[in-house]
This record gives structure tokens, C-alpha cells and sequence, in this order.
């Protein structure tokens, strides 16, 4: 378990995963337990409480105890979520750039967010095709999609009935998806494609905001579901 990615110091993560193991520990006992200087179990406590990541125990000595690995893990990804929210207000008041990028995607975290972002924010004409589950876990974004009245088409890739508040398009086998490819998740908002690969939890895939890419990705995806 390792947290330092997400702004937790070295000590404040092995002070976490130390009180998950033993239980409600003082400064005294984890210092011990980790044989470092109690003036740093103090402030590895500290910092994990400011962070949400530990409670104080009532009473005396006083001790701290570690906040349920679930819900570390809700406040962390609300709290990355609201600091992505910020970056992306930031970014979309700077000059646009000049050119287009393509964004490699590696992961089934990161190909969700990014569709699901998409589709939420864009204003225009929306374009999902991926299997029944991703589709479901992609339900936020449908719901204000649906609330705003923005246009959305939504295609089951395969087998299933996902539950949407959305009425999907349609369905498209594996045999008609071939004019995409080896494509397993494509979404699209002008001037945005994301197009990815999935197999079992590995990821290929990437974002674009290419013109000619989002172009050839309408056609396959028309040839496709025609």
C-alpha cells in the first residue's frame, strides 16, 4: 500500500498501513513499532489526520485510529476529482493550442474518467459504443445527458441489457464492429475521440482532439452500426 501519490508523505503511508495492521496506536507505540523517532510518529499522525486518513480515540493516552481503507479511498478520489475540476476550469481559459495531441490511455480507471468527463461536459452530439458494463458505469454522464437534453447514442458492443436512462441506439456484434477494429470502448464528442482496447484489466488506448482522426472515427463507427 502506497500512498505518496496521492500527497501522503513515505512516513505518514507506512504509519497508515501500520495502524490498519495493529489497531489504534498512540505516537509512543507506532514510533516503536516502526523504530523511528517519536517526534515523526507525531507528525506522520498528524498529517493523517489532517488528511481524513486517522480519528483520535477518545480518551487517554491518546491514540489514533486509521479510517477504513474504503473510505480513504472515496475521500482521496473526491478530493483528485475536485483538484481535476479546478485544472481543467484553469486550462480552458488559456489560449487554445496550436496542433492537435493524442493521449495514450493505460488503464481501466483512466479510459472511465476520461469518458466520462467527456461526455458530461460536451454540449454537442455524443457517441458511446462499448460493452453493457462499461456503459452502465458510464451512468453519471447519461443522467446529465439526459436531464439537459443533450443528444446521446449509446451502442451495445455484445451481449447484455444495461439498465441506462438513455434508450440505447442499438446493438453491434463483433462481426459488424470489424470496419472499427480491435476496438472494445470508442466514444466521441466533436472534436474528441477516445478509442480503446480492453482485456481484463489491461488497457490500450488513447484520447484526441484531432480533426481527422474524430472525422474517420464517424465514418467506421456509421459503417459499423449502419
Amino acid at each position: 500500500m502506497d500512498l505518496t501519490p496521492f500527497g501522503f508523505t513515505p512516513t505518514e503511508s507506512l504509519a497508515y498501513r501500520t495502524l490498519i495492521q495493529r489497531g489504534p496506536l498512540g505516537g509512543y507505540d507506532l514510533a516503536k513499532a516502526l523504530t523511528m523517532a517519536r517526534a515523526n510518529a507525531y507528525q506522520a499522525l498528524n498529517g493523517l489526520e489532517v488528511k481524513g486518513a486517522v480519528e483520535r480515540v477518545p480518551g487517554t493516552p491518546q491514540r489514533y485510529r486509521p479510517v477504513r481503507p474504503q473510505a480513504l479511498f472515496a475521500a482521496i478520489a473526491d478530493r483528485e476529482a475536485r483538484q481535476l475540476d479546478t485544472l481543467e476550469a484553469a486550462l480552458q481559459e488559456t489560449s487554445p493550442p496550436v496542433g492537435t495531441s493524442v493521449v495514450p490511455i493505460s488503464s481501466v480507471r483512466s479510459l472511465e474518467d476520461l469518458m466520462l468527463r467527456t461526455a458530461a461536459r460536451s454540449k454537442g452530439v455524443v457517441e458511446c459504443l462499448a460493452p453493457c458494463t462499461l456503459l452502465e458505469h458510464l451512468a453519471p454522464a447519461w443522467h446529465k445527458r439526459a436531464a439537459d437534453g443533450a443528444e446521446t447514442r449509446l451502442w451495445i458492443l455484445g451481449d447484455g441489457e444495461p439498465q441506462l436512462p438513455v434508450r440505447p441506439s442499438g446493438r453491434v456484434t463483433p462481426d459488424t464492429a470489424a470496419p472499427l477494429g480491435p476496438v472494445a470502448a470508442l466514444l466521441t464528442a466533436e472534436p474528441i475521440v477516445i478509442v480503446a482496447t480492453v482485456t481484463g484489466s489491461e488497457v490500450s488506448g488513447y484520447w484526441t482532439d484531432s480533426p481527422v482522426l474524430f472525422g474517420l472515427t464517424q465514418l467506421a463507427v456509421k459503417a459499423a452500426t449502419a
